[in-house]
């Protein structure tokens, strides 16, 4: 495994992590006010989900949670362009490398089958 796809497994797992305080956080303060999970999209009133959605962005553990998942969202963006980089340096093809350098621009799809790609790529079997 290289440092970019180091940094890739470590940035996913950041963002997983702080995605999972958010959405315990979010039970919380739901269950606090009466609402599980599941009926919070449910609530026919809308200022009244407006209301519990401002209360809740409003919390200040809610922001500093909501902060940490921003950064993580960067940090795993950045990584994945790192990883993406990457890929694209070891395709000796010209014209190919090109194709998948729009490709990976442009097409969320055919970014993702990238990155699924590269991460099952074992570097040791890699030129730099």
């Amino acid at each position: 495994m290289n440092k970019e796809q180091r940094e890739y497994i470590k940035a996913q797992a950041e963002l997983a992590a702080a995605e999972e305080q958010e959405r315990k956080l979010e039970a919380e303060f739901l269950k606090k006010r009466g609402y599980d999970v599941a009926s919070i999209y449910c609530i026919e009133d809308e200022s009244e989900f407006d209301r519990l959605n401002e209360e809740f962005a409003a919390e200040p553990e809610e922001k500093k949670v909501w902060d940490r998942v921003c950064k993580a969202r960067d940090k795993k963006l950045e990584a994945e362009e790192k990883l993406i980089q990457y890929a694209l340096s070891i395709i000796p093809m010209k014209k190919e490398r090109e194709l998948l350098r729009k490709a990976a621009k442009t097409n969320w799809k055919a970014r993702q089958e990238m990155l699924s790609i590269v991460m099952k790529l074992d570097t040791k079997t890699v030129r730099a």
